[in-house]
């Protein structure tokens, strides 16, 4: 292993994250890339902090490079997520091993089971499945189960779920990256508890920032607090408001053109929307036994950050948001390997195609809307005057 990409959201950047890059220098990394999510996560929710502070907390803590996961794909299911990171390591053209979290870091198994799920004849009997009303991730579980005994204990595990997606785009796209899975340390996905000085990215949100304290490196936490003290930090309530404000304005129709919009969820969520006074009662007025809260906060971001259906399937580019002294000398060697456009200048990249120019709207929207959501609301504009993060 001589060059490494971690895909995350670092939401915020904690303990955790800073020994998983520090894990993979040890075990032979020399160069760390790290693919972020920008101003809005998987989960279909702000992120926490504004991109530059956890590019820099990133870039302080081991990472070389920092380069940005787009918004259409940062808040697509897993297995849209995981395939635009891993895309976006390999066109780079630098990285050899793809590092991540795991509740079982054994490659063979990991390897085994995802084979297993993209075999066609399990992908059919999982259809036959899910036409009996069972959710997606059930019927998948139960499925795999037979054909791969043990996985449905695997895929019970959020980590796992995302570890197999990993493994799946670096086999559909035939990469030359090796997976590298690394147990979590101490404190598990969900954990609603710290553990010896680790934490889950969930459980620190739910804190106040002078609770981060022995929970996030020691040199981030000053930025952290400066963040908060200055009202930078994402204000939910504002975010609820302009989001309900948003989604109030919506047609069926437009619903139904969303990406993740299918088997009639757009009418269930129309409907859930007409009576709603909060994001949760829309969650919920939408939530059946088919369709999983997790797609249904998706989709709802989608309608309100107005995110068509019709983008590229993978990113059309590389935005770069931080280098070290490392990272910099990388983009040299990038510069003749990679084999998408790539630069830290969002306008430059806009103008490199129409595929391109269509995933920089819909960033350009997001970053002008999370802007409106933060305790201190900033202008818009800020991802065309963005500056590339140097540390």
């Amino acid at each position: 292993m001589h060059t490494c990409a971690i895909i995350a959201e670092y939401n915020p950047f904690h303990n955790g994250h800073a020994w998983q890059i520090a894990e993979a220098r040890h075990r032979g990394a020399k160069r760390v890339v790290a693919v972020m999510s920008g101003n809005f996560v998987q989960r279909g929710t702000p992120a926490v902090l504004p991109k530059e502070i956890r590019v820099a907390a990133a870039l302080s803590c081991g990472a070389d490079l920092v380069v940005e996961l787009p918004l259409p794909y940062a808040t697509a299911s897993a297995e849209q997520f995981a395939a635009a990171g891993v895309h976006l390591a390999a066109s780079l053209g630098v990285v050899d091993t793809l590092v991540f979290g795991a509740e079982t870091p054994n490659v063979s198994k990991l390897i085994g089971l995802t084979r297993t799920l993209l075999d066609p004849v399990c992908d059919a009997a999982v259809k036959l499945r899910l036409s009996t009303g069972v959710s997606y991730p059930a019927a998948r579980a139960q499925v795999a189960e037979e054909f791969f005994p043990g996985a449905a204990e695997m895929l019970a595990l959020p980590n796992n779920i995302l570890a197999i997606e990993y493994c799946k785009a670096l086999i559909d796209q035939n990469v030359p990256i090796l997976p590298l899975p690394l147990a979590r340390k101490e404190a598990d996905h969900h954990d609603e508890k710290a553990g010896r000085g680790y934490a889950s990215s969930s459980f620190l949100r739910s804190l106040t920032v002078d609770m981060w304290k022995e929970l996030v490196p020691e040199k981030v936490f000053p930025a952290y607090r400066f963040v908060m003290e200055n009202g930078l930090r994402i204000d939910n309530t504002r975010f609820e408001i302009a989001a309900l404000s948003r989604l109030r304005w919506c047609k069926a129709a437009g619903l139904g053109s969303l990406p993740g919009a299918s088997e009639g969820l757009e009418n269930a969520l129309y409907n859930s929307i007409q009576t709603a006074t909060s994001l949760e009662e829309v969650y919920s007025g939408a939530k059946s036994k088919r369709y999983a809260h997790s797609r249904i906060r998706r989709l709802v971001l989608a309608a309100v950050l107005g995110v068509p259906n019709v983008l590229p399937a993978l990113p059309p580019y590389i935005r770069i948001l931080g280098a070290t002294e490392t990272g910099l000398a990388m983009l040299k060697e990038v510069k003749e390997k990679a084999t998408l456009p790539f630069s830290a200048s969002l306008a430059e990249l806009e103008r490199q195609g129409v595929a391109c120019a269509a995933v920089a709207s819909a960033e350009v929207r997001a970053g002008d809307f999370y802007s409106l959501c933060l305790k201190k609301p900033r202008p818009s504009g800020k991802e065309y005057t963005f500056q590339l993060i140097k540390a």
